[in-house]
């Protein structure tokens, strides 16, 4: 999802099997052959830290990483409210700094939505600037969705 929104610049992404009766994770449903028994997947999961906290209407703004570090970073606005959306492919835990080029932070905390191997969207404690700086831990093969306010 990340390659797609700022390595091909796509506006949006809609995923073409919403739900399917098989097991392949083609779909982000998997519905069993009975129809009436569904399981979701890592894929839903991680289509969720985009689609469940970056606003409609926001605009991808620019972010700076180093992917090479194994880890990628996408950011989003809308009016006051942004999301940084942080990826870390990585075995091994990751603790990155996020610059916001904006004095305008105050004590602004932002909250993360951890998606791994065993949490979906799971709330973690609020982050506090230190200037304009968050500092933030990225758990081993994970995705974790920031949401924060401009002053």
């Amino acid at each position: 999802f990340h390659r797609y929104l700022c390595e091909a610049n796509v506006h949006s992404i809609i995923w073409w099997a919403g739900a399917l009766p098989c097991g392949n994770n083609e779909g982000l449903i998997n519905i069993s052959k009975n129809r009436t028994d569904y399981e979701t997947g890592k894929r839903y999961e991680t289509y969720g830290n985009f689609t469940r906290y970056i606003p409609v209407g926001s605009t991808r703004i620019s972010a700076e990483y180093n992917p090479d570090l194994g880890y990628m970073v996408s950011a989003y606005k809308k009016g006051n409210d942004f999301t940084f959306v942080a990826i870390n492919t990585n075995n091994t835990v990751q603790t990155i700094d996020l610059a916001i080029d904006n004095n305008n932070l105050g004590t602004s905390p932002i909250i993360g939505y951890l998606t791994d191997a065993t949490h979906r969207w799971e709330a973690q404690e609020a982050i506090m600037p230190v200037g304009n700086t968050y500092v933030i831990t990225l758990p081993a093969k994970s995705v974790v969705t920031f949401t924060g306010k401009i002053q």
